[in-house]
């Protein structure tokens, strides 16, 4: 079992991903500091699952849930055209929009 882990705030800077971890390079950018970080974490788990990267044991690693699916590019993300809070993107008609909780799932956005 492995011990407690320990996050660290900070507030300057965009995530400089751990050029030490072999798997680097499918870590997911994510903002910093503890409230941005909380959530844009929040916003991503309607669109994919967190995974642990077996390179550097870090949480850091995200799965889109769907192929349709997937975290959104910009942070804070885009409205979806409902006008609600967007939580990622999805993949309508060969072109990625952003979408709410709502729409992650139902089978049309109006756009």
């Amino acid at each position: 079992m492995r011990g407690p882990r320990v996050f660290v705030c900070t507030l300057d800077g965009p995530l400089i991903v751990d050029a030490d971890c072999p798997n680097s390079g499918s870590h997911q950018p994510h903002p910093r500091g503890y409230i941005a970080q909380s959530a844009w974490a929040e916003a991503a788990l309607h669109v994919a699952d967190q995974q642990h990267c077996a390179g550097c044991g870090k949480w850091a690693i995200w799965v889109p849930k769907r192929a349709d699916l997937r975290i959104s590019k910009a942070w804070p993300n885009s409205d979806c055209s409902c006008g609600n809070e967007g939580v990622g993107e999805r993949l309508i008609d060969g072109e990625w929009v952003s979408v709410c909780p709502g729409h992650v799932t139902t089978a049309t956005v109006d756009r």
